[in-house]
């Protein structure tokens, strides 16, 4: 017999209608249920809460995934189960201590049921029935036996405002001593001063997550417990470096930190950066494993030359943003340079090899990044953006980063290349970051087996190897060792260069492309690229099995003739005119 009842929380998980003991097998026959349950499915079952009361799951290994029937949750707040079930989960605490506040029904229920154990409770206003501002009252009233504590947003300003009276009362009010985890994201930023708050420190406290948040000093939260600290659009317990770096100094235990978004501290944006000598510098972090830092360009990396890291740490995040005076004196660069490379040294010396490089350039908004990853999923990324209107320093940053990623790559290990182009180069605008000055330096790495061009990226990279092969001092292919080529989001019809039109119409990325391929011609993926249907039929017959063709869009554009084998003579034309230019290999103009 079925019967319908009500769940704790409108969280996805993994829901079954279960069985009942009578329909259990008398023996375990792990080779039986192997046959009719794959590996992957026990473990996600197995990871997933709500299953490891079933009577199934209580008499044999992973006996819910392998014998009750299962039906995934369709987010409504009742679920089919039978007796034994309803009788397990009310004798089961630990399964009512997950709360999402909705109804004061749901979260009476669950402070019952779930005895004394520890609370994680989520106050979540994008429900499609905000929670009542009684049940939040009640959950709340329940603060000391609150281990996980996150208080999202809502739809109205004025239900998130009356959240924040209660959940700042509680904290006046009532101790919180077993609180493990805070996530606040403000939805109208307000003041969190816990200078009156019940608890005065927070001895198990490990995780702290606060958005769009004003925090006072000092601020108990944060505690020398702390594992992740992470920090987006808020006002710090912090206005001095000085303040900053003792602070940081007294969380040895951070495996993440993520400060993002925040005021500037002046001290970072002097010329001649100094701190008091109170203050131990360099701060170790020797468990920190992601380090994500955002501001200015001073800013970031005087806070990373400040820290000692392990050079096993598995992600770096710096966003940097150049203010009127652009880099630093050639002194501080040798620094940063310097304190990069003995970190990059390390980070080698360690055995971590990185195989992928990324290289994006944003012209529309002012900015350009660089990223290098491994196979272990360990990755670094550099982002520096400028005012578009005073880009006369965007050359000096190119070469900046040029410098970083040399550090931290081999000419010999790096097997994957991604670059990325949003906008157009302007010939007379900044002189020094031509297509050539900002893809000169990837000729280094020859090793380079798979390339990715996104964007705006293949209508410049493709015209510059050939550029590098045909007329560059060295006259050779910049990647030899070239299997794969992606092209992704860009087209084939367009010119390159609007300006040029009438010196050269045939400026086109398609013919550069089948240029290219006289003289390359690695496996090809088109995806999401606009051509001419007989743009498609020639390449397809030029490279045969080497094209593959993911999602692409047939418009209109110049009409495009080929000659039969060895396709070395391209006719375009541009309607309605029929005069067709010749276009043949070997071809002198890139």
């Amino acid at each position: 017999m079925r019967i319908l009842e009500e769940l704790p929380s409108r969280e996805p998980v993994w829901i079954r209608v279960h069985a009942t003991p009578a329909l259990l097998p008398r023996h375990d026959d792990e080779v039986t249920a192997a046959k009719d349950v794959k590996p992957w499915l026990l473990d996600y079952a197995s990871n997933h809460a709500g299953y490891a009361t079933c009577l199934a799951e209580s008499l044999f290994p992973h006996g819910c995934a392998r014998f009750c029937r299962g039906e995934l949750w369709d987010r409504v707040d009742l679920m089919l189960v039978c007796r034994h079930w309803r009788s397990i989960i009310r004798s089961c605490p630990r399964f009512w201590s997950d709360i999402v506040v909705e109804n004061e029904d749901t979260v009476a229920r669950s402070l019952k049921l779930s005895g004394a154990t520890p609370l994680r409770v989520k106050i979540d206003g994008v429900l499609a029935m905000p929670p009542s501002q009684q049940a939040i009252a009640s959950v709340l009233h329940q603060l000391s036996r609150v281990e996980t504590l996150e208080v999202g947003t809502f739809v109205k300003d004025s239900q998130y405002r009356s959240t924040v009276e209660h959940v700042l009362g509680a904290f006046t009010s009532s101790p919180a001593p077993v609180l493990r985890e805070l996530n606040w994201s403000a939805q109208v930023r307000h003041d969190v001063s816990t200078q009156h708050w019940k608890q005065r420190r927070f001895p198990f406290l490990q995780t702290l997550v606060m958005h769009t948040i004003n925090l006072s000093h000092p601020c108990s939260l944060l505690s020398p417990t702390l594992v992740n600290l992470t920090l987006t659009r808020c006002s710090p317990p912090w206005t001095t470096a000085n303040e900053m770096f003792e602070t940081l100094g007294c969380m040895p235990m951070l495996e993440l930190l993520f400060l993002w978004e925040l005021p500037d501290i002046p001290d970072f944006e002097a010329d001649h950066f100094r701190i008091l000598p109170v203050t131990q510098l360099p701060i170790s972090l020797p468990r920190l494993h992601t380090l994500n830092l955002d501001g200015s360009y001073r800013y970031v990396y005087r806070v990373f030359r400040s820290l000692q890291i392990s050079p096993i740490i598995s992600a770096l995040n710096f966003k940097c943003s150049h203010k009127p005076y652009g880099l630093n004196p050639t002194s501080d660069i040798v620094q940063i340079h310097a304190s990069l490379g003995a970190f990059a040294k390390a980070v080698a010396a360690s055995g971590i090899v990185f195989s992928f490089l990324e290289f994006s350039i944003d012209l529309d908004v002012g900015g350009m990044n660089i990223a290098v990853s491994g196979n272990d999923c360990r990755r670094f990324y550099w982002r520096h953006t400028w005012d578009p209107q005073d880009a006369n320093f965007a050359g000096a940053i190119l070469d900046f980063l040029q410098g970083i990623a040399r550090r931290f790559v081999s000419k010999s290990t790096v097997t994957d290349l991604r670059v990325s182009v949003a906008g157009e180069f302007i010939a007379d605008g900044w002189f020094d970051l031509t297509p050539r000055a900002c893809f000169s330096w990837l000729a280094e790495f020859p090793s380079i087996a798979n390339l990715h061009l996104a964007g705006e990226a293949a209508s410049h990279f493709i015209p510059w190897m050939r550029y590098h092969l045909h007329e560059a001092k060295e006259a050779s292919l910049p990647f030899p060792a070239l299997r794969h080529l992606i092209i992704t989001s860009t087209s084939l019809v367009g010119n390159l260069d609007p300006s040029d039109l009438a010196d050269d119409p045939t400026n086109i990325l398609f013919k550069h492309l089948w240029l290219y391929f006289h003289d390359q011609r690695p496996e090809t993926v088109l995806k999401d690229v606009e051509m001419t249907f007989r743009m498609h039929k020639y390449l397809s017959r030029m490279l045969g099995p080497w094209l593959d063709v993911d999602t692409i869009s047939h418009v209109d554009g110049p009409c495009v003739r080929m000659e039969v084998a060895p396709h070395d003579q391209l006719y375009i034309s541009f309607p309605p005119s029929m005069d067709e230019i010749l276009i043949e290999t070997p071809y002198d103009s890139y």
